[in-house]
């Protein structure tokens, strides 16, 4: 399960390289995907991914400077940063995306339909026992 693992994620950076992303930059750009309407503040991003406020203002600001977020003062509270996905961030995230979906057609190649559901069944119920 490592080296699927250590495979996947090979994949997944070498495919994000294109548009100056990491994997785990990913998350934090779906996140604020989710949040598009008013942004998250650094502290909403940091505890949503379990990030130290410090480390994600570090990110947040190479994101700003790949054009791929966007930040602003709180219009309430200005000491507060908003941190917004950018048109660039979200031509990323489809990218991102397809990519995804081509690993994922990699991984099931070969396999049956009735095989595709029994490994999706493992998977989560595997998933479950970590869960529990």
């Amino acid at each position: 399960m490592k080296q699927i693992n250590d495979e996947l994620a090979r994949r997944a950076n070498e495919s994000l390289k294109a548009d100056e992303l990491t994997f785990s930059q990913v998350g934090i750009v779906l996140r604020l995907r989710e949040n598009a309407d008013e942004g998250m503040s650094i502290k909403e991003l940091s505890s949503s991914v379990h990030v130290a406020q410090p480390t994600m203002t570090g990110i947040v600001d190479r994101l700003e400077r790949k054009g791929i977020v966007g930040s602003c003062s709180d219009a309430e509270d200005r000491r507060i940063r908003r941190v917004y996905l950018t048109e660039k961030g979200e031509n990323c995230l489809a990218n991102a995306g397809k990519n995804r979906e081509s690993t994922e057609a990699l991984l099931l190649a070969g396999m049956t339909d009735e095989e595709v559901d029994q490994f999706k069944t493992l998977l989560l119920k595997v998933r479950g026992n970590l869960l529990d």
